[in-house]
């Protein structure tokens, strides 16, 4: 999904960005449910917001609304940079 909205850019490079950050994304998501297979359902939660997001960003990108799509896309990679953060 995140590389049709990529596509649809019609920039290479932007194509290749968004196709690695969609690849470690899809491996933080899978952590996330293998964890949520073994431990709460705190990252079962993580990985489905994941999921809504890119096809929020999609539509956003399809609608042709580039500040939306800029928003939602911000707002994911705050999310995903919070998984990095050591708990407290």
């Amino acid at each position: 999904m995140a590389e049709s909205g990529a596509e649809l850019a019609g920039n290479p490079a932007i194509t290749l960005f968004v196709e690695v950050l969609a690849q470690l994304d899809q491996d933080i998501v899978q952590r996330e449910w293998d964890a949520a297979e073994k431990e709460d359902e705190g990252h079962h939660d993580a990985a489905l917001e994941s999921h809504d997001a890119h096809r929020a960003i999609v539509a956003a990108i399809v609608a042709g609304d580039a500040p939306l799509a800029q928003y939602r896309m911000r707002r994911h990679l705050q999310a995903i940079a919070a998984l990095f953060e050591p708990e407290s």
